[in-house]
């Protein structure tokens, strides 16, 4: 005992030991050789490093830190990790026609090769799209398939059992795998796929509206490959990939240079109970996937690998990297790591908590087939400040942030979009059952762009089950518009939401600004929502007790009307307050001295009618409403266009917003809104410009 305690007392004292890692060195086997006894820090050169085998680290209690080279310039990094294989020798490929044909080295049990030529990612040829009508799925439980008909497919469409991949959209679920067979009867195919992960049958007996996107790779004609992209098919029992290479590449090839790869590890870094540990500076980029039927039709994402994946740490932050072309979500802490189970389903649903002060800061997450963060089993967790668009390309039910079981966690001043779901999803508990998802605080984030493959149940921020003291507020949320049914909100509650408070949002241009499915003692007020393409507000299920109060809001309406309510719940619209008969009455919520205006609409006297129907002649029902402002007003016009703290604050990732291509798009569409409200008597609740 004595010499256990002599040794961590000369651990302790040991200084850190520094390693420089260049790109000629093995990264895989320098990383599985570091010393446990004492602190280090990796310090990568600039270039390009793949790993061959996941990076673990398991109970390490001494401090790492892994670090990459920065961009002086850009302060981005030039330290670059993928998780490709070797590239294929080029004797093993051949050029035909003016097409690089190569063996796909990747074997997993539903193959989709992601190919990677000079480290950049290349894009599938053999896709087609089809809007049409998915119903009467059925599970085989014996073997783990599943069968679903889509109606409306075009007559002249020819699906093939074991080579065509099919990726379904529909409501919140993206359903996606290989065709194990196909019946084809007029315009309706009953496909049976291999799943992994369990899908609510019921969900899908009725007929839902659904975008399906085709592999079909059989069908596509060699000549027709466009350059830059690929085809894989099968050849014998393996698979191929025919690429139309660029002129330089071709060049390249005939030089003897040509470098393509596959991508084969989905996660590149494990951390399990591991502690002071610090990952920066680093680009992750271009990786594999296990299999891309695993977590198929699951909500969320929630069963996918993540490329940095933390369970059971203390003191763990991921800070300032870049990640691009990554399946699952770039960070993930979970109950396990991927290789600790045999069922990763299973670990995604235990509610424990394992980790702390897990800090995920400044990262800049983009063109990823899947999610950017997600936290589970953790509590006083930061997710600030970081750049995440253009997610979820396959994985079309991933979300920017999302936090499943989870307390105290700050989820600030993130910026995303661009995104086929959700963007920040918080709570995993379905009805009122206790949960230890509670005293969230979500802030400062500008959400847009969302919703864009996915039709309903989803929005800027959505949520879940009872989350007691979680706030939700001074978000920028906008531009929340879905697939038919057009049912996506900026703040979207569903199946047993409570005892959240959502306040000082500004919303506009969403299918609603609130949607409870059903819920209790939600509170939304002093926020502002302009220009709903629906319905402000909907309640959908009535109950017997009070389930939102909607205090001091702002709403301005060119379209559409103020509620959309269940049958059997009422709404009771009042001045100052619900007397206790209407509190007490069937699913009554509050609605108290909110004003709305509607373009056109004009009454004696006003343009502003508050909820009852009574006139408010000035701003006096607003004395709290303090939305990013002062003195009772809305912050300036101009401060509206560029909010004070919202979205993403390092000076890197704002300088890669500035000249990012959907920046002007964005500000015109913003300048617009202003210019809306500017023309409406809503200008009196801005202070002056």
């Amino acid at each position: 005992m004595l010499f256990s305690l002599l040794f961590s007392l000369l651990s302790v004292a040991l200084p850190t030991k520094t390693i420089n890692v260049t790109p000629a060195d093995n990264l895989s086997g320098v990383l599985s050789r570091l010393d446990d006894t004492q602190a280090v820090e990796v310090r990568l050169a600039a270039g390009d490093y793949s790993l061959t085998s996941v990076a673990k680290f398991k109970n390490r209690r001494h401090p790492l830190i892994l670090t990459g080279t920065l961009d002086a310039a850009t302060g981005r990094s030039l330290t670059r990790i993928d998780g490709c294989s070797a590239a294929v020798p080029q004797k093993s490929m051949t050029l035909r026609n003016g097409l690089i044909i190569m063996p796909v080295s990747v074997q997993t049990d539903a193959p989709f090769p992601t190919l990677y030529v000079g480290g950049e990612p290349r894009e599938v040829q053999s896709k087609t799209e089809v809007a049409c009508t998915l119903a009467n799925m059925k599970r085989n439980v014996a073997t783990n398939t599943y069968t679903y008909t889509l109606t409306g497919v075009p007559s002249d469409f020819k699906l093939n059992a074991g080579a065509t991949y099919v990726f379904i959209h529909a409501r919140w679920l993206t359903i996606r795998g290989l065709v194990r067979s196909a019946k084809k009867k007029g315009n309706a195919y009953q496909i049976e796929m291999y799943q992994h992960c369990y899908t609510e049958s019921a969900w899908f007996q009725e007929p839902a509206a659904a975008v399906v996107d085709f592999y079909n790779p059989d069908t596509q004609q060699a000549a027709d490959i466009d350059e830059g992209k690929y085809v894989f098919r099968k050849n014998g029992s393996t698979w191929q990939v025919l690429y139309r290479p660029t002129s330089d590449e071709l060049a390249q090839f005939k030089n003897g240079g040509f470098i393509g790869k596959f991508g084969t590890l989905q996660t590149l870094i494990e951390l399990s109970g591991c502690s002071q540990i610090k990952v920066e500076n680093i680009c992750f980029r271009n990786t594999g996937v296990r299999d891309l039927t695993y977590g198929s039709g699951s909500q969320a994402e929630c069963y996918t690998q993540a490329c940095i994946s933390i369970a059971a740490g203390t003191d763990v932050e991921v800070k300032n990297c870049d990640f691009t072309g990554t399946f699952g979500y770039a960070v993930e802490v979970a109950q396990s790591v991927p290789s600790e189970v045999s069922d990763i389903g299973s670990m995604k649903l235990k509610k424990d908590i394992n980790s702390t002060n897990i800090r995920v800061l400044d990262n800049y997450v983009h063109d990823v087939r899947g999610g950017g963060i997600m936290l589970s089993s953790c509590k006083n967790c930061r997710v600030e400040g970081n750049l995440i668009k253009d997610f979820g390309t396959l994985m079309g039910g991933s979300v920017g942030v999302g936090v499943r079981f989870g307390n105290a966690n700050e989820i600030t001043q993130n910026t995303i979009y661009n995104g086929p779901y959700t963007g920040i999803s918080i709570g995993w508990t379905w009805g009122y059952d206790d949960t230890p998802t509670r005293d969230n605080h979500v802030a400062y984030n500008h959400i847009h762009h969302c919703m864009q493959a996915l039709s309903d149940d989803g929005g800027g921020i959505y949520t879940l089950g009872n989350a007691s003291g979680t706030i939700l507020e001074q978000n920028l949320i906008h531009d929340i518009l879905s697939r038919n049914p057009k049912d996506a909100a900026a703040l979207y509650f569903d199946e047993g939401t409570a005892n959240i408070l959502a306040r000082y949002n500004v919303c506009w241009g969403c299918d609603r600004f609130v949607h409870q499915h059903y819920g209790r003692d939600n509170v939304v007020e002093n926020n502002l929502f302009a220009y709903s393409n629906t319905t402000a507000f909907r309640l959908s299920r009535a109950e017997s007790h009070r389930s939102l109060s909607i205090k001091n809001n702002l709403v301005i309406l060119d379209s559409g009307e103020l509620f959309d309510v269940a049958d059997g719940a009422k709404y009771a619209y009042a001045d100052n307050q619900v007397d206790e008969s209407a509190r007490k009455s069937t699913s009554t919520p509050q609605c108290l001295s909110n004003a709305y205006y509607k373009v056109g609409l004009s009454h004696a006297g006003t343009t502003f009618r508050d909820l009852s129907g009574a006139a408010t002649a000035s701003t006096r029902t607003f004395g709290s409403l303090k939305l990013f402002g002062k003195n009772g007003k809305f912050k300036t016009f101009a401060a509206l266009e560029h909010p004070d703290r919202v979205g993403v604050q390092s000076a890197s990732l704002q300088a890669l917003e500035n000249t990012s291509s959907d920046l002007t798009s964005f500000a015109t569409q913003r300048q617009s809104v202003v210019r809306k409200l500017k023309s409406s008597p809503v200008s009196r609740f801005f202070d002056a410009d």
